[in-house]
C-alpha cells in the first residue's frame, strides 16, 4: 500500500456491498467489521452498502461492471459450491463474468481459463485436482478475492457424539446423531 502512495493518513477509499446477514458467512456484519477495521491499518477505508441478501446475490449476479454496480469496489458473499471444479469454473473462468455467471469481478487470466478447459475434459480425479491445484495458485498470486472464512458445515466436537455422517452440503440430517 505504501509503495501504492496510500497509508492510514492517506487512504485508498472502497465501497463493498455486504449483506445484513444471511449469507452463510456465520455473523454476517461482525466480520466484515473485521475486515473494515484490518483494512483500515494497512491504509484502505472500506465503506459498506448494506444489502438484504436477495438484494446481494442480484448485484452479484450483474457483476461489477453492471451500472448498477457505480461506486461498488468489491462484494462479500458466500455461497455454497457443490465441488472444487464447479466452484473454480463458476468464480474464476472468463467464459463465467457476469451476467452469464459470477466471475464478479471480470477475472481474466488465460493460463487459468487453459488449466480449467483441461479439468473440464478429464475424468482422471487425481489430474483434475493437479490441474485445479495450478489454476488455484494462479488465483491466489493474482489477489483475485480475499478468502476469509471456509465453514463447509456445522461441526461436532465431542467424543461424545456417535454415529454422525457429514453430508458433503449444507443440509445435515442430525436426527442421525447419537450422544453418549
Amino acid at each position: 500500500m505504501k509503495e501504492a502512495g496510500y497509508s492510514p493518513e492517506k487512504p485508498l477509499k472502497a465501497k463493498f456491498i455486504i449483506a445484513n446477514g444471511g449469507t452463510g458467512q456465520m455473523l454476517s456484519l461482525p466480520m466484515n467489521e473485521f475486515l473494515q477495521q484490518s483494512f483500515k491499518e494497512i491504509g484502505v477505508d472500506v465503506e459498506f452498502k448494506v444489502v438484504e441478501l436477495e438484494v446481494l446475490y442480484t448485484a452479484w449476479r450483474k457483476g461489477a461492471a453492471d451500472e448498477s454496480m457505480a461506486g461498488i469496489t468489491a462484494n462479500n458473499i458466500a455461497y455454497v459450491t457443490s465441488d472444487p471444479l464447479y466452484a473454480i469454473v463458476r468464480f474464476f473462468h472468463s467464459g463465467q463474468i457476469a451476467p452469464v455467471g459470477v466471475n464478479w469481478g471480470g477475472y481474466k487470466n488465460p493460463k487459468v481459463d487453459a488449466l480449467i478447459d483441461e479439468a473440464k475434459q478429464s475424468f482422471d480425479t487425481a489430474e483434475q485436482d493437479e490441474l485445479l491445484a495450478q489454476a488455484h495458485a494462479m488465483i491466489v498470486d493474482d489477489a483475485v478475492l480475499v478468502w476469509v472464512v471456509h465453514d463447509t458445515n456445522p461441526h461436532a466436537l465431542s467424543p461424545k457424539v456417535k454415529k454422525f455422517v457429514q453430508a458433503q452440503h449444507w443440509f445435515q440430517d442430525l436426527t442421525t446423531i447419537g450422544v453418549d
